[in-house]
């Protein structure tokens, strides 16, 4: 199978667990919006956010140099060697994040501190456990056990929430929940613990496995001077409240890398598969065309999908999301494709090029957040992040262009009037006929450039 039928094939296989994933929790936007105060809801995402950013650096983003590393083993068994020294920073990680935890919880205060303390080393195993299903190529288990932690976790907020009323703490134990059967899952198809050997320990590769993660947890510490920071600025000088309603905004938003998220996931195993082959960098140049093409179509489509669907999704309490989702999608979009270009150092093993192009959109974000916010409200202070992001993509792009020598076509860049449209009709056009027939132009115009650019041709490939 040559590689662009292995990338199609492999992300056709994350689509089906990814939307699933993705559509249960959005369905459970009404639940939330109706149920939960815009104020604690906007707490439980700041909490949520710093515990997230402090497992990736705690656990030093072991998962990632575990994935990258079984691809130079040639055995099962050379990859449980490796699956086994990343294990053992893991722990090591553990003893790390309760530090953390406990010195942030000194100056922060968390409310339900107890149930928020084993949802963190329980969401950094959940993603050690899912890169262990990577590992192995296989995908149909990562993605179904993704799913049924997402399904898991909706079930349980629905039944904390509606049948207990146990409020916010009910999102931290449904996500706990979720998190462990996702982890059984996989345990019980790949038997990782049964093959773990601290005799067998190699401190070699492990150092080399954390000089490769290494960058990636100093670019996650920058890249949470983005949203994260973002978030913080908000609850300081806007109050908690807004800050909930941006976690709303933000999920509608989020919608858009659905695509990017499969592409993401396709990609990083088909491009450590030919990381040592001579013709590499024009299948890097065709996927990174096929996905920018695919966000800004998609961004511009799905912009109008939230406009149709905002009213019977959101409830009343968080009607403010619906003036900053799409500029809030632009910042996501140019994020998500930075975040895919960012796979192209990481293959070539140069995630130094990474944590550079993070710390210069961080550094423009820190100076223009609190200042936006406070003159323009929320909307100032998207704009911000959103303009980060822009300067992340375009910083990326110039460095890959000069480290790898591939960059996005001009052609490509075109497909960015579909947003602008998009937003047009966004904020001044409320006819369902518009609406929807730009969405059907949208999905004719992308079939054709998804051929144009894959060589894949729909009518030939019928026969």
């Amino acid at each position: 199978m040559n590689r662009i039928s292995r990338f199609i094939k492999t992300a056709l296989t994350y689509f089906a667990g990814n939307i699933l994933s993705k559509l249960v929790t959005f369905f459970l936007i009404p639940l939330y919006t109706n149920k939960l105060e815009p104020a604690d809801y906007g707490n439980y995402d700041l909490v949520t956010t710093i515990i997230i950013f402090m497992v990736s650096v705690a656990f030093f983003q072991i998962w990632d140099g575990m994935f990258r590393f079984s691809f130079d083993c040639d055995t099962d068994e050379e990859k449980y060697r490796v699956i086994s020294d990343s294990i053992v920073v893991f722990l090591g990680g553990v003893a790390v994040y309760c530090v953390l935890f406990f010195a942030l919880l000194k100056y922060l205060k968390f409310d339900y501190w107890q149930f928020v303390l084993p949802f963190g080393i329980f969401y950094g195993l959940q993603y050690l456990y899912s890169f262990m299903a990577r590992v192995f190529l296989k995908n149909a288990l990562f993605v179904f056990s993704g799913t049924a932690n997402t399904v898991v976790t909706a079930l349980c907020n629905i039944l904390f929430i509606l049948q207990f009323n146990m409020g916010v703490k009910s999102l931290y134990l449904a996500q706990i929940a979720g998190c462990l059967v996702q982890i059984v899952a996989i345990e019980i198809a790949l038997n990782p613990l049964r093959y773990l050997d601290f005799n067998r320990i190699n401190k070699d590769r492990i150092g080399k496995m954390l000089r490769f993660s290494g960058p990636l947890c100093v670019a996650t510490v920058s890249y949470w001077l983005l949203s994260g920071f973002t978030k913080v600025i908000i609850n300081q000088t806007l109050g908690s409240a807004e800050n909930g309603i941006y976690a709303i905004a933000s999920t509608l938003a989020n919608i858009t890398i659905i695509a990017v998220n499969i592409f993401q996931f396709a990609w990083n195993e088909t491009a450590y598969l030919m990381a040592d082959e001579s013709n590499r960098k024009e299948t890097y140049s065709k996927c990174s065309d096929l996905l920018f093409v695919t966000v800004a179509m998609g961004c511009a489509g799905i912009c109008i999908g939230v406009k149709i669907i905002f009213p019977i999704m959101v409830g009343e309490r968080y009607l403010g999301a619906y003036d900053i989702i799409p500029l809030l999608m632009i910042g996501v979009s140019a994020n998500a494709i930075a975040g895919f270009l960012g796979t192209l150092f990481m293959t070539e093993k140069s995630t130094s090029y990474i944590l550079t192009s993070t710390m210069v959109a961080a550094a423009i974000n820190l100076l223009s957040a609190k200042t936006a916010s406070m003159q323009f409200g929320l909307r100032g202070a998207v704009v911000a992040l959103s303009v980060s992001f822009i300067a992340l993509l375009i910083v990326r792009m110039i460095m890959l262009q000069k480290v790898i020598g591939i960059r996005i076509s001009p052609i490509s860049f075109l497909t960015c009037g579909y947003i602008a449209i998009a937003m047009a009709l966004y904020y001044s056009v409320d006819s369902l006929v518009i609406l929807i027939l730009f969405c059907i132009v949208l999905v004719a115009l992308y079939l054709l450039t998804f051929m144009k650019i894959t060589g894949f041709n729909l009518g030939r490939n019928r026969k």
